[in-house]
């Protein structure tokens, strides 16, 4: 049988090993940062394309358009970029194809 103190230990231990790390912060943090870009992507895509009717594709309209090219790379950069930096995944890759000259 186990005593009153011993089971508060094992749930103290268990409490701190569910606890979230930094790194599970920061990554909570960046992708909610690309949901956000994302979201409002598509309500800037929406209201030009549908509530004003701009058409800035033909003629080409470079103020509406580089913000669409960045909103686009900025969430692309905050889904893909920071969770394999984050896990090693492409890090790793990366140093190991600079040493080797295959093409």
């Amino acid at each position: 049988m186990q005593t009153q103190r011993q089971i508060t230990r094992k749930l103290v231990a268990l409490r701190k090993s569910a606890r979230a790390s930094p790194q599970t912060h920061l990554m909570q943090f960046i992708f909610s940062t690309a949901l956000i870009a994302s979201l409002f992507l598509a309500a800037l895509g929406c209201w030009v394309d549908y509530v004003v009717r701009i058409p800035f594709r033909n003629p080409l309209q470079w103020s509406i358009a580089i913000l669409c090219v960045f909103l686009y790379l900025a969430t692309i950069m905050f889904y893909r970029w920071p969770p394999g930096l984050l896990t090693g995944r492409y890090g790793s890759r990366m140093r190991s194809c600079s040493r080797s000259r295959r093409f």
